[in-house]
Formats: C-alpha cells, sequence, structure tokens
C-alpha cells in the first residue's frame, strides 16, 4: 500500500492522526488539511486499495477489508496508542467500520460529508444511482487522457470546482491519479473497486449504520452543497435528525457555501475539517 507520512515520527509524535480518502479519490485529497495541523502531530494519508499508489493490489474491497488494510498499516508503522481516524466520503464508512472493528485502536473519529446514509436516486437501480451520484468522477476511469494539461482541463470544468480557485495543491492531487505516459494517460482507479464499494455504502445495512453505534468521540461534518455544487446536500436534513436521535454522542455540523469535494480540498473547508480535528485532539 501507498502512504504519505507528514510531522514527527509516530513514536515521537503528541498524536496519530489517519486519513481516509472518498472512493475515487486518493491520498493527496488531504494535503490542505494536514498543512492546518500542529507540527508535533503525525499523520498519515493512505492510497486504499485499488485507488493510485495502490491501484494494482488486488480485491477484496469493501468496508471492511479497506479496515484491515489500515489496521496493518498501523502496525507496519509501529503505533503504539489508539489514534484519530478522519474519513471523507466513502472513506468516512471505512471509519465508522474500523471503529467496530478495531475499538481498541481508535481514540476519536472525525467523519466528513460521508458515514451516514447518503441520498440517492431511489427510481434507478444500484449500479445506476452510483453512476448518476458520481457523474464525471466515475466516467473518466474509462477515459484517457493526451496530457496533464488535458487532465487538469477536465477536473477545472467539474462543477464543484468550477468556482473554485485552482492551486498547486488540486494539481498534486490530479495527477497523483494519474497512470501510463502521453498520450495514453489514464486514471489509476479501479472501476471493479469503485463499484464494489458504492454497493456497500449505498445498500450493505450494517456498512451505512456503523455509524450509528460508534462509542468514541465523533464529529460529523456535512457539507452544505452536493457533489455537484447543487443546493442539496450529501446527506439531507432527515438522515441528520436520524442520527441525533439513534447516537447523541455524534456531534454534527453543516458547513457553509462547500460542497462534497471543497470541505476537504478548498481552503474554507480545510478550515473547518482542521479545526474539528484540534477539537478532537
Amino acid at each position: 500500500m501507498a502512504f504519505v507520512q507528514t510531522g514527527p515520527p509516530v513514536d515521537q509524535a503528541s498524536d496519530v492522526i489517519l486519513f481516509v480518502h472518498g472512493i475515487t479519490a486518493n491520498s493527496r485529497a488531504w494535503s490542505l488539511v494536514s498543512s492546518r495541523l500542529p507540527n508535533d502531530v503525525a499523520t498519515c494519508s493512505v492510497d486504499l486499495r485499488g485507488r493510485a499508489g495502490s491501484s494494482v493490489l488486488p480485491g477484496p474491497w469493501g468496508m471492511a477489508a479497506h479496515a484491515g488494510d489500515l489496521a496493518r498499516l498501523l502496525a507496519h508503522l509501529g503505533v503504539g496508542q489508539p489514534v484519530l481516524l478522519v474519513g471523507h466520503s466513502m472513506g468516512a464508512f471505512v471509519v465508522s467500520t474500523f471503529a467496530l472493528l478495531y475499538p481498541d485502536w481508535i481514540r476519536g473519529a472525525v467523519l466528513v460529508d460521508g458515514g451516514v446514509e447518503l441520498t440517492r436516486d431511489r427510481s434507478l437501480a444500484e449500479q445506476d444511482a452510483l453512476r448518476s451520484a458520481l457523474g464525471p468522477a466515475l466516467e473518466r476511469l474509462s477515459q484517457t487522457y493526451a496530457n496533464r494539461a488535458e487532465y487538469r482541463h477536465f477536473w477545472q470544468t467539474h462543477p464543484a470546482f468550477n468556482k473554485t480557485p485552482w492551486t498547486t495543491f488540486l494539481d498534486d492531487y490530479i495527477h497523483h491519479d494519474l497512470g501510463g505516459s502521453e498520450p495514453l494517460l489514464v486514471s489509476r482507479v479501479n472501476a471493479e473497486a469503485v463499484l464494489q464499494d458504492g454497493s456497500e455504502i449505498f445498500s450493505n445495512a450494517e456498512v451505512v449504520e456503523a455509524a450509528l453505534h460508534m462509542a468514541c468521540p465523533t464529529e460529523l461534518l456535512r457539507a452544505e452543497r452536493g457533489l455537484f455544487d447543487q443546493p442539496e446536500p450529501l446527506i439531507s436534513a432527515t438522515t441528520v435528525q436520524e442520527v441525533n436521535a439513534k447516537n447523541a454522542g455524534i456531534r454534527i455540523t453543516t458547513i457553509p457555501q462547500v460542497n462534497h469535494y471543497t470541505i476537504v480540498m478548498g481552503s474554507a473547508g480545510a478550515d473547518a475539517v482542521a479545526a474539528a480535528i484540534r477539537r478532537q485532539l
């Protein structure tokens, strides 16, 4: 597995944070958040199995498999204390599953626009609903790009980013996704992994409800806007009410003027996520 570490060695750090990215994302999604954390904190951002630097790893996929990979990564790093886990989108479901399977390894969690029931089009079959929800992010997996500028243009015109100032951080994120060589650049995301993982977060009751059984201190950050910067958020107000009723220990905050992507990859969103992490620390 590929991963990125920042801060001091884990045995010299005041705290250890493990970041878990979304369904078609990669470890670089967390760079902006990591840059806002105290210097004495060690962080580890992983490329999940089937994505970017870990794209060549085979299945099985699924939240339990990803959680097991995280446990093996912590052992590999020599972490000797419970850690704070932070997950975005699908990564939040990995975190909630990890909390149930490895409770002694987790001291707290931040779930970022994920980890609870997500809005979906119930009129569509499961795989069609997933394709509709992800849109261009999934379509790109079957496309080729002549050069990095073409791939940058693809992301700059994505509705979630077309109002966001482009940064070198975003360049690093999208380019880490690319494999192959010009003029046949391709995304390093395994489409089969995405479809299997997506099926779980939409329809596997144990996965969808895992957060409701979390016992560690947990914050849920909800983007005000959706995957395509539309006014409808990915986590509905009804879901917020249900989470409040079933697990009052989860602190829920709606972050204004951010969408599902910019809640971690935009300045205001990264500020909010870093603030939640500092509260947990």
